[in-house]
Parts: C-alpha cells; structure tokens; sequence
C-alpha cells in the first residue's frame, strides 16, 4: 500500500487496540506508532517515506559531486603510475561510467541515510543514552541498505522491535509503549500481505513470499481497500471512545 495509508492505518491501529485493551496511550506511543507505521519501507530507495527523510534533489547534488570526486581521485591515482596522461582519462572515464551504474541515486540516498542514523546512534552510545533507544537506531539504520521487503516485512523484525520497545518501555517508564507501537508495525505488513507481490514472512529463514490476496498498489481496488480499512478503523475508535465514556 501508499506511505499515506500506511501511516494512517498505523496509527489508527494502535489507538484502536489502547482503547480497546484499555492503556495508556500518550505523546510518545503514538509518534512511536506512527513512525514505525512506515518504517519498513525505508529499505525501498524510490519511496515516498525516504524521500521525506533525503529529498531527490539533495540526493542528486550529493551524487553528483561524489561521482566528480572519486573521477578527480581515479585520474590523481593513474597519473602516479606515470603513465600517459590521455590512458588515464579515458580509463577514469570507464571506471566512473561503470561506478555510476552501480551506484544510482536512489542507493546513494540509501546510504546517505543509513550513515546518518549510524552517526546519530553512535553519538547516542556515546553520551551512554538509553540502551534500548541505542540498539533500536542501530536497527533502523539497517533499513535503508536491506532489499525492499526482505528482513523489515518478516515477523522477525516485529519480534525484534516488540523486544526492544519491551526493554525502553520498563527502563524508562513508557507505560504500554511496545503493545501499541508494534501494532503499527503489525498493520504495515498486513497491509503489504494482501499486495500482489506480498512480503517474506519468514525471512531470513525462508525467503519465499506469501501474500492472501492479488491487489496492485496504486490500482483502484487497492486505493479502495485503503479508504475501506480507513473508514471501518474509524468507526471502531468512534464505538470503542463512546464505549469507555459509557455513552
């Protein structure tokens, strides 16, 4: 599904099941459920949710000087050979030419995003953070540089995250934090089950694919299951809200 409904399911999810199992939601849980509603899609380097995070057009400024750099680098390295200055360009030439087809700009936003969540995790270890928060950015910074729909869309990562949101939430005193952000989590790839190409529930362990239905993102069955999980989780906040206020 979209980024859009993603984060809109997600985050619905998650204050449904609070008021439903009745706990304690609040700032953190729900920016905690929201974030990880479209965290998994991180690891597509087309997405709408990376494109929030790096934008095409600083990706593309980035790219491009990397690329002059490492011709500049190709050229001052083959010119220490004292060889013919004209080999020498033409063999950068080639090198670059072969470097720019493997590194897109789409993967060097990837990498760019995932060395700056190394940063900050690591500057996190540093300052001795919570060891929890510390260990989940290190997670997350893996995201970008995995293959879209491999280890963030298994059940793997959903025992991983719940683990480490369990560890946050006593250490630091955030009342039901894992339940109910590792719901968002849990709606994304149920979401993402019912696609066309469906997601590899058991990965790493299996790298087969299921799905429980045949929808295309973006075609207007898709789009209309959207907006129908939409509705009904609305109707259910609605009823569970009034339920509690005893209406």
């Amino acid at each position: 599904m979209k980024s859009k409904a993603h984060l809109i399911i997600g985050t619905l999810s998650a204050v449904e099941i609070s008021l439903l199992m009745g706990l304690s939601l609040n700032p953190i849980t729900v920016a905690t459920a929201a974030f990880l509603s479209v965290a998994p899609d991180i690891d597509e380097p087309n997405s709408k949710v990376l494109d929030k995070l790096v934008s095409k057009k600083t990706t593309k400024k980035i790219h491009s000087t990397l690329i002059f750099t490492m011709l500049i680098a190709c050229f001052y390295l083959y010119t220490k050979t004292e060889k013919s200055v004209y080999i020498g360009v033409v063999l950068s030439l080639i090198a670059i030419s072969f470097i720019e087809k493997k590194i897109t700009v789409n993967h060097t936003r990837s990498i760019i995003l995932t060395l700056v969540m190394l940063l900050i995790s690591t500057t996190l270890l540093i300052y001795n953070v919570n060891a929890g928060i510390v260990v989940l950015s290190f997670l997350i910074a893996l995201f970008p540089i995995t293959n879209h729909r491999s280890l963030t869309h298994s059940a793997l990562i959903v025992v991983l995250i719940f683990s480490i949101l369990k560890y946050i939430e006593y250490s630091l005193h955030i009342k039901d934090l894992a339940i109910i952000a590792s719901t968002a989590l849990i709606s994304h790839l149920l979401c993402d089950i019912i696609t066309k190409r469906g997601i590899p529930i058991f990965y790493p362990f299996s790298k087969k694919y299921f799905s429980l239905a045949n929808l295309r993102v973006g075609s207007f069955l898709c789009n209309l299951v959207e907006y129908l999980v939409i509705i009904i989780l609305s109707i259910l906040i609605l009823v569970s809200f009034l339920k509690k206020l005893n209406i």
